[in-house]
């Protein structure tokens, strides 16, 4: 019965070892990688770091970038809205209506020379007019004049 015991113990004991071993290799194991581990997760977080610098960086580019075309923008239109305002205010609104009057046919879609057709033709007719009015107011003044002398 003794060697039954010793034969049980010496498997058993020969199984733990083997159990030992094994947790002892896989500690090992472990231990071995740890330091390989932490570097690796080191160099990730840098390199994410890094990325996230590098956006950080091209984001305050495009944001100074629109900055300052705002500016310029800004600027220009000041230049422009000072110098337009000194134009216009020396348009007569004879002149300004012919402007809009253009400006209107344009968002309508007629053509320019359909627009010089028209304005000849108003031209023509002011002329024709201008000249009957003073046709007209001449031959009042005619036979006032004759009036004053009889």
């Amino acid at each position: 019965m003794t060697q039954n015991k010793n034969s049980k113990n010496d498997e058993s004991s020969s199984s733990n070892s083997v159990i030992t071993d094994s947790v002892i290799a896989l500690n090992q194991i472990v231990l071995g990688s740890a330091a390989s581990t932490a570097m690796s997760t080191m160099y990730i977080s840098m390199a994410h770091a890094a990325g996230v610098g590098a956006q950080n960086s091209v984001a305050n580019q495009q944001h100074q970038n629109i900055l300052g075309t705002a500016a310029i923008a800004a600027g220009v239109g000041n230049l422009l809205w000072e110098g337009l305002t000194r134009d216009v205010s020396q348009i007569t609104m004879k002149d300004r209506l012919h402007y809009w009057q253009e400006m209107m046919s344009i968002a309508e879609g007629k053509k320019a020379e359909e627009e010089d057709a028209q304005a000849s033709e108003g031209d023509q007719k002011a002329a024709d007019e201008a000249e009957t009015k003073s046709a007209s107011a001449n031959t009042e003044k005619q036979p006032a004049a004759e009036g004053e002398k009889g």
